[in-house]
């Protein structure tokens, strides 16, 4: 198959201590089949400014800027999506970061899932560097049901943790722009009740690309 287009999401406000850094983790891709839509929600601060500053030179970055009042993440990633020419989707956050990798290997394994309504991988977390934190979010593979697991708040994965299909995610409608957080375990549970099929990748190290910043949840990396 051709490679398809990947559409990178990033929504962001007041986050021009952290979002350069996760900008140039996206440019640093060593393919070239993505595309990348920061959707700022009204920032005060300079982050405008500094995201103009690096993404001048690169024609497959678009900032947009929000002129209404701040509505959350989930407004800014629907959006995000609704102008996505991608065959697909990653949600990421405006302070996590992605290895050079990432879009190659998401890319490798549509190969033999291309049916898939999205692919789900698993991430890890860093303090300042990425591999500097032997933890990941969470198992990705249990014995329980993630349709449970979700709802006992043991969630397996990640905003950025799926591959979207566009398609599938829009036949969803996207996330409820009324959630002002718990958005992972909003959309997540969503497609899983209206039956998107899915699958898991294993939760080892060859399987993570995408970074959070640390916080004090988390199991040991295999």
């Amino acid at each position: 198959m051709n490679k398809p287009l990947i559409s990178i999401i990033i929504p962001t406000y007041n986050r021009e201590t952290f979002i350069i850094e996760t900008i140039k983790s996206v440019i640093n891709q060593n393919v070239q089949n993505w595309e990348c839509f920061i959707i700022d929600d009204g920032s005060t601060d300079n982050t405008e400014e500094l995201v103009n500053n690096l993404i001048k030179d690169y024609n497959n970055i678009k900032f947009i800027k929000r002129e209404k009042q701040s509505k959350g993440a989930s407004v800014c990633r629907n959006i995000g999506a609704q102008n996505a020419n991608g065959d697909y989707l990653v949600f990421l956050d405006s302070d996590d970061l992605i290895k050079y990798n990432f879009i190659y290997e998401r890319t490798l394994i549509l190969k033999t899932h291309s049916t898939k309504d999205f692919i789900v991988f698993p991430s890890a977390f860093f303090y300042e560097d990425i591999g500097d934190c032997n933890k990941i979010w969470n198992l990705l593979n249990k014995k329980i049901d993630d349709l449970s697991r979700f709802f006992d708040q043991d969630n397996p994965w990640s905003i950025t943790g799926p591959l979207w299909k566009k398609q599938s995610f829009m036949q969803i409608g996207g996330f409820n722009e009324h959630s002002q957080s718990a958005q992972d375990w909003e959309i997540h549970t969503k497609a899983i009740i209206y039956g998107l099929k899915y699958i898991k990748t294993e939760d080892t190290k060859d399987n993570l690309h995408h970074y959070i910043r640390k916080n004090e949840i988390g199991f040991n990396i295999k």
